[in-house]
């Protein structure tokens, strides 16, 4: 009976739990690990009012480009090379190649209702990336 009572409380703790993190505003972490990516390809899509923490992209192509829609605008829709010029001038991106392999690293970006991120192909040819992690935080 002790067993029973203990998972009676532990349910009504986190119904409790779940309530106060929502009146209070309290923001949901979520993070994708992605191997061998095929574009094109959504990458990802969040609701709501939030911040992408980070997105890394390590690829051995280049040719493709980054889609970030942030509510409903098309901040950036650019290739690699793109990226890799401006990250010498913005803190927030980082693009580079080591050992033979593409980087981009992305940062620190706010969105009041949405967010989509696309890889997208610069060509016919196709691309698949190593791999994609994605981090960001997102209002419940």
């Amino acid at each position: 009976m002790l067993a029973a009572e203990e998972s009676a409380r532990h349910r009504v703790e986190v119904k409790v739990a779940e309530v106060t993190a929502k009146t209070v505003g309290a923001k949901r972490t979520v993070v994708r690990v992605n191997s061998n990516v095929t574009l094109p390809k959504e990458i990802v899509r969040l609701q709501g009012p939030g911040r992408l923490v980070e997105l890394i992209i390590k690829s051995s192509s280049k040719n493709y480009i980054v889609d970030i829609e942030i509510d409903g605008e098309h901040v950036f829709n650019k290739p690699y090379d793109w990226f890799q010029e401006v990250s010498e001038v913005m803190n927030e991106i980082s693009a580079y190649e080591s050992d033979g392999l593409y980087y981009l690293h992305v940062t620190d970006l706010s969105f009041a209702r949405s967010l989509v991120i696309r890889g997208l192909l610069t060509n016919t040819e196709p691309v698949t990336l190593d791999q994609v992690i994605f981090k960001a935080e997102v209002c419940v």
